[in-house]
């Protein structure tokens, strides 16, 4: 089965192109190497040094599916998973960094208190990648920015007043890049129609460094 699906998932991109039916394949692929990692213990680290490749990806659909499986294998195995996610980011790599924010912004899992507050933590960790890079114009720094422009707000969901904290700090920074995804997770109806009040504060605090 695992060299099924890593068959599948290495399908490179000019034979299974973005909207091919043939991407679907590769795909189905990545989902399956977490899959089979979720089950089987000596093939939990491959699946993840797999999706870690997976997630530079030039198809758009191949890298929600290392965001899907990411979420599966914390599932399996949290500790496990979260660690190694941690070594994913890195000074630039925006692609890697998309697929950590992604998965672990799952409500299901964000449920377990212990998930919830690494998930904030890795945040955390690649808002200082960005603050302190000079590289935001590549089209995978905007790939990464699209994520956390609702990541955040299914974090802050989960952890109400300490992620709200997180958003005004951002907020403050007067970073523009920040400004934008708090902007854009602001408008989550899971923030506007639960936290209003909540929103409000941050919206204020926009209003007031504009």
């Amino acid at each position: 089965m695992w060299n099924l699906c890593l068959t599948f998932a290495q399908l490179p991109a000019d034979e299974a192109p973005t909207n091919d039916p043939q991407e679907f394949i590769a795909f189905c692929g990545a989902r399956g190497l977490a899959a089979v990692g979720a089950v089987c213990v000596s093939y939990f680290e491959e699946a993840l040094s797999r999706l870690f490749d997976f997630s530079h990806d030039p198809r758009w659909r191949v890298r929600e599916a290392v965001a899907m499986a990411i979420q599966g294998l914390i599932k399996a195995g949290p500790e496990r998973t979260l660690s190694t996610l941690e070594d994913w980011i890195q000074n630039g790599d925006w692609l890697a960094m998309r697929a950590v924010a992604a998965g672990v912004a799952e409500p299901r899992l964000l449920k377990e208190a212990a998930i919830a507050k690494e998930a904030l933590e890795v945040h955390r960790a690649i808002v200082a990648c960005i603050v302190g890079s000079a590289d935001r114009r590549s089209e995978e720094f905007k790939a990464m920015s699209k994520g956390l422009g609702y990541t955040f707000s299914v974090i802050t969901a989960a952890l109400l007043q300490k992620g709200f904290q997180v958003l005004r700090k951002l907020t403050a920074s007067g970073d523009r890049d920040l400004l934008w995804i708090v902007k854009n997770n602001l408008k989550k109806n899971r923030l506007v129609k639960h936290f209003p009040d909540e929103v409000d504060r941050c919206q204020e605090v926009i209003k007031q460094d504009a």
